[in-house]
C-alpha cells in the first residue's frame, strides 16, 4: 500500500486515527515522545503543548533529513522514506 509508510498510514479515515498515526510514527521513527494523547491534541485546549510538539517533530524532521542527505552525499544507501 503506497500510503503507509513503515506500517504507519498516514491517510487515516478520521483526524483521531490520522492523529494517533503521527504520534505512533513520533515515537517509533523519530525518537520523540510527544506528552499529548491524540485526544488532547485535538481538543481546543493544550495551544503550548501543541506548538511544543509540532516544533520538536519538525527539528527532528530535519535532522533526518540532513542525516539522510548527507549519507546519500557518501554514497550510503538512504532509505526511501527519508527521500
Amino acid at each position: 500500500m503506497p500510503h503507509l509508510l513503515q506500517g504507519y498510514s498516514l491517510f487515516a479515515r478520521d483526524d483521531a486515527s490520522f492523529t494517533d498515526s503521527v504520534l505512533k510514527l513520533c515515537r517509533g521513527e523519530l525518537g520523540i515522545h510527544p506528552h499529548l494523547t491524540p485526544a488532547q491534541f485535538l481538543s481546543r485546549g493544550f495551544v503550548e503543548r501543541k506548538l511544543i510538539a509540532v516544533a520538536g517533530i519538525m527539528q527532528a524532521c530535519g535532522r533526518m533529513h540532513a542525516t539522510a542527505a548527507a549519507d546519500a552525499a557518501r554514497g550510503k544507501t538512504v532509505p526511501p522514506y527519508s527521500r
